[in-house]
């Protein structure tokens, strides 16, 4: 049963009956419609990237590191990372080793917006009648 809060946007019965990729594309749009309406922060597309780099990574994350896997100048991410910091989505602490670099940690809040995009995701799955 879905919360308001995780609501979905509605989709025509004939997207719902496309093949495997239309359904992913329905699914991406459900969750970004759900993400877009969700109350608070607001990302762009390449700040959203970084984040979820950032937090898919095993470890403790890096600017090199995020730099390289997304193939985005450093600036780019630089910005983003700086906006995600802002918001409190990410964290920042120097390494010990190397003052140069510094580990990008996860925030609760971060923490708690991985957690409902995990359940928007669900949500817009179940909907679409996509099964793991």
């Amino acid at each position: 049963m879905q919360t308001d809060e995780f609501k979905t946007a509605p989709v025509s019965q004939s997207a719902a009956e496309t093949d495997q990729p239309g359904m992913a594309v329905d699914l991406l749009r459900r969750v970004i419609v759900g993400l877009v309406r969700r109350e608070g922060l607001a990302l762009s597309t390449q700040q959203f990237g970084v984040f979820m780099a950032c937090y898919m990574c095993p470890e403790a994350a890096t600017l090199r590191g995020l730099v390289q896997e997304l193939d985005l100048p450093r600036a780019v991410v630089a910005r983003a990372l700086d906006k995600l910091a802002e918001l409190d989505l990410v964290r920042r602490e120097p390494d010990p080793r190397d003052s140069r670099n510094q580990f990008l940690l996860h925030t609760e809040m971060g923490r708690k917006m991985v957690t409902d995009l995990h359940q928007m995701t669900e949500a817009a799955a179940s909907d679409l009648g996509i099964t793991e």
